[in-house]
């Protein structure tokens, strides 16, 4: 089995030599790399479309940790928004945006740290956070949420601290 790695940390549906889906094995769109269950890649088109997977991964990662549903959903809701996001600062035409990528980062030990990142070009990066509805709707989600610039692409990183964990699981 491959991943972006080139390990063979993830085994996906028999046959299928990196985990997609039947219909989207022979697009080659997706990417997972999982080197374990609190350290999750995930690399789509950048196009509305694939924001359920980002969804999915983020909530199957969620569960793992021993998340609440409430604290599951928040957390997808709040990836699935700096997703959308990020999404709709990309140009409209299809010739700009072909090729795009919409890579998702989890990290979950202390803390799980989202971060959301295009590759598409953004005309001004970051905006003037505290000003902006997307960051407002995120902050109330998340404990903390940040506009940055990783590995030269604009991203979002969304954190829910370790005592947030622990109180959204004892709800």
């Amino acid at each position: 089995m491959r991943t972006m790695a080139g390990s063979s940390s993830w085994c996906g549906l028999p046959g299928l030599d990196s985990g997609d889906s039947p219909g989207v094995k022979s697009l080659g769109v997706n990417t997972v790399e999982v080197k374990t269950m609190g350290d999750v890649s995930l690399s789509v088109p950048a196009k509305p479309d694939f924001l359920h997977v980002v969804r999915a991964v983020v909530s199957g990662v969620g569960a793992r940790q021993g998340l609440s549903y409430d604290a599951i959903n928040e957390l997808c809701l709040a990836a699935s928004e700096a997703a959308a996001y990020l999404l709709g600062l990309t140009p409209a035409d299809g010739d700009a945006v072909r090729g795009g990528r919409l890579s998702v980062r989890v990290r979950a030990e202390n803390d799980i740290d989202i971060t959301v990142m295009t590759d598409a070009v953004v005309p001004t990066w970051p905006p003037p956070a505290q000003r902006t509805l997307a960051w407002r709707i995120l902050a109330g989600l998340v404990d903390d949420v940040s506009f940055v610039v990783e590995e030269g692409c604009p991203a979002i990183r969304l954190v829910l601290s370790g005592p947030a964990r622990e109180s959204a699981t004892e709800r």
